[in-house]
């Protein structure tokens, strides 16, 4: 009886040893596979901060190379179109795909050489009846979808927004390559036909990349990851560079255009009848009777303007399209680069969730599954909707939506008349104050009236706070140059102080309108008294709409030089042309941001999560 007991001791011995030996190599392996990923996401995000830096330096140096070498500039946005593409095209062949036939040719090719190498044909039937079984019923899945409550990648609001932005972007894209299939036969440099592809390519990026940021916003990869991340860093990297190219090139067509009105001021015997445009460059001398800052007259007349002879600005035909284009721009660039900041940072969640989320299982392919399948996606991407509580904070900002309209076409009608501008810049920072006032009085009441809600921290998305705290920066930056500028004008008067205190009011509104959106998104009814009364969602829906006329203001008003007369003759036409075309559009994603985050507020704050 001992010798049976001490054989069973050393098998049982033996088995520990084995498991311990077997524990310690998967450690080592998952190490490995550690160090080996952590290698590869410093490596790809290496990459994508030197595609930012190349982004940011070459629109730059653009401006002060000569005609004879645009390709080697737009060379790197085609490329830059051309890998996010091929990308997007991979993960829709590969990774998107419920690769089945790839599974069947796999079998195909097994049997094939079993066939060929074994004797017992039986046994091969058999193998092969089994491995058929199995291949045609279950596959393994490369990515998986985080079906959690909190989505990294934002909210549907934001997707939408995205929508809306990029179609903006594709018709400047489309209006652009339009222009130069109607000036071929002119320039020789305009007519190069990498010029025409470089819109075109842009186009198509925008819109491949738009199907895949709105369908497909909770994705985890968990195969071929290293190859994924290099090809959302890029992605991420690409949007970056396409912002900075769009403010750079808006820019010096701003700059561009107001020394063409110059020139056209001083040449007396010029045709009444032609209005000077960002069309009419023939050289890259400008002739700026005209003083910036504290630069006298004579030091710039005559004085070369770095970037006017650009492709990007020199291209532009005296033709319909190129007018259109001219005239268009100052309201659909801005969609382009609100549409690249939101994309951007869409990808860079994509990237970070590269590998983590649900884990990849076998999963069995049928119809009951496919079905079970379709039900969870439809169930997933339902949305109900609760209007309790809202109807007076609707149509009051319904009222005040349309004040703002028609402060905006008073605005346009009185500033082109003569004895008139004094009275449109006093009506419009009137209107703004008002607009100011009543947000804080909305944000400081809603903060108020939810302070019994439930704080559940950690339930926001990270990516809105952060697009919202960015998009800050840009309302810091107009208002702040702008209080200097009414401060230390030479000429002080009613326009000044109304200046001064618009932009006052607009820093402190924005600053407690977003502490209260970072806040209040963590804000969860936990009573039942509290979701049939639904306490401050009135002052949420006033917000809203508030949020949207700030829009509005912003986008048609706030970045036309009539707006600013103060600003414009303070800093010169060239720094604020500068100061605005990075500052207004961060402004004006703010305002609709934080739309998109109150709209998150007002559905979920208050909405019942045990039904």
């Amino acid at each position: 009886m001992i010798f049976p007991l001490c054989g069973k001791h050393l098998v049982n011995r033996k088995a520990r040893k084995q498991s311990q030996e077997t524990t310690k190599e998967k450690k080592e392996v998952e190490s490995d596979k550690s160090l080996k990923d952590c290698f590869f996401i410093i490596l790809s995000g290496m990459y994508g901060l030197l595609i930012v830096v190349l982004g940011a330096v070459i629109p730059i140096s653009e401006t002060f190379a000569e005609m004879e070498t645009p390709n080697f500039f737009d060379a790197f946005y085609i490329y830059l179109f051309t890998c996010s593409g091929l990308f997007i095209l991979y993960v829709y062949t590969f990774l998107l795909r419920r690769n089945k036939k790839s599974a069947s040719f796999k079998f195909a090719l097994n049997r094939t050489w079993s066939r060929t190498f074994t004797r017992s044909w039986s046994f091969t039937s058999r193998s092969d009846k089994e491995n058929a079984q199995r291949t045609d019923s279950w596959y393994r899945r490369k990515i998986t979808t985080d079906l959690g409550p909190h989505n990294p990648n934002g909210s549907f609001y934001l997707r939408l927004g995205a929508v809306g932005f990029g179609i903006g972007g594709m018709i400047h894209s489309g209006l652009q390559l339009g222009m130069h299939f109607q000036g071929i036969g002119g320039n020789t440099h305009c007519d190069s036909r990498i010029q025409a592809v470089k819109p075109l390519f842009h186009l198509i990026f925008t819109f491949s990349q738009l199907y895949f940021v709105f369908l497909n916003p909770k994705v985890c990869i968990h195969r071929y990851k290293t190859f994924a991340r290099f090809g959302l860093m890029h992605m991420c990297g690409t949007n970056i560079c396409v912002w900075f190219r769009n403010i750079v090139v808006e820019t010096l067509h701003e700059m561009h255009h107001g020394s063409s009105l110059e020139n056209h001021g001083n040449n007396h015997h010029s045709n009444d009848h032609h209005l000077p445009s960002g069309h009419d460059a023939k050289n890259a001398s400008y002739n700026v009777s005209h003083t910036y800052g504290n630069m006298s007259e004579e030091n710039i007349t005559h004085k070369q303007i770095p970037g006017l002879s650009s492709p990007a600005v020199k291209c532009y035909w005296n033709e319909m399209m190129g007018k259109v284009v001219d005239r268009a721009a100052p309201y659909l660039y801005p969609c382009s680069i609100e549409y690249s900041l939101i994309c951007a940072g869409i990808m860079y969640v994509l990237w970070q969730q590269v590998g983590r989320g649900p884990k990849p299982i076998l999963k069995r392919v049928d119809r009951k599954n496919k079905d079970k399948d379709g039900l969870e996606q439809m169930r997933n991407n339902r949305m109900s909707v609760d209007c309790g509580s809202s109807s007076r904070g609707l149509f009051v900002g319904i009222l005040l939506f349309v004040g703002a309209v028609i402060t905006m076409v008073a605005f346009y009608v009185l500033v082109n008349k003569k004895n008139m501008t004094i009275t449109a810049l006093t009506l419009v920072h009137l209107s703004e104050i008002a607009i100011y006032f009543l947000g804080m009085i909305a944000t400081l009441s809603a903060a108020w009236r939810m302070r019994g809600l439930s704080y559940h921290p950690g339930h926001a998305s990270v990516l809105e706070n952060v697009l919202v705290l960015i998009s800050l920066t840009g309302v810091f930056i107009f208002c702040i140059f702008g209080i200097i500028a009414a401060i230390f004008h030479e000429e002080s008067g009613l326009t000044n102080v109304l200046s001064i205190a618009s932009n006052l009011m607009m820093i402190i509104q924005s600053i407690i309108q977003t502490v209260f959106i970072i806040v209040a998104s963590e804000f969860q009814a936990v009573t039942q008294e509290a979701v049939k009364k639904k306490p401050g969602r009135e002052f949420v829906t006033f917000l809203i709409l508030c949020n949207l006329s700030l829009w509005g203001i912003n986008t048609f008003e706030t970045q036309r030089s009539e707006h600013n007369p103060i600003q414009t003759d303070f800093y010169g036409h060239m720094a604020w042309a500068i100061l605005t075309h990075i500052s207004v559009p961060l402004g004006i994603f703010y305002r609709f941001h934080s739309t998109v985050c109150l709209s998150n507020i007002w559905k979920n704050a208050w909405k019942d999560k045990k039904h």
